[in-house]
Formats: C-alpha cells, sequence, structure tokens
C-alpha cells in the first residue's frame, strides 16, 4: 500500500455532476485527468452499494465515487486546494 501526499492526477473513469466538465488534462484514452492534493494513507476498497466509481488514481481505486439517486457524492483528494 502506498500514502499519497501531495500532487496527484485523478482520472476520471465515469464523470459525476459534482465533477462535470471539470478537466485538467485529456489522457492518452481520451478521459479526463484531474490535478489534485492528495494527504491520505488509507483506501477505499470497496465501495457501498448504490455507488458507482467516478475517479482512481494508480494506487487509490476509488479517488471519487457517487450514488446520483440519494445525491450522495465522495472524494478522497481535496477539492478546495
Amino acid at each position: 500500500d502506498k500514502r499519497e501526499f501531495g500532487y496527484a492526477q485523478v482520472e476520471i473513469i465515469d464523470p459525476m455532476p459534482l465533477l462535470a466538465n471539470i478537466e485538467d488534462h485529456i489522457g492518452a484514452n481520451g478521459n479526463a485527468l484531474m490535478d489534485v492534493w492528495m494527504s491520505h494513507g488509507d483506501k477505499v476498497l470497496e465501495i457501498p452499494d448504490g455507488f458507482v466509481t467516478s475517479a482512481q488514481t494508480p494506487s487509490c481505486p476509488h479517488a471519487a465515487m457517487y450514488d446520483e439517486s440519494r445525491k450522495f457524492y465522495g472524494v478522497q483528494f481535496h477539492p478546495e486546494v
């Protein structure tokens, strides 16, 4: 397991409304990439029922998730930085 602290690039794999039309780069596969700040030593290994993974990093498979029916959103990074 790898701690993430500092700059990270998050790949948007399933756009959610919270991150709609936000991108810093476009990856070779055409997915949006966001430059973010990470500061964590843990990670989500399994998302709850009803949620969809929206973004990932190489060491954080669920960097963002959402349950649109309940309007619940979660991110592993610091969007305010």
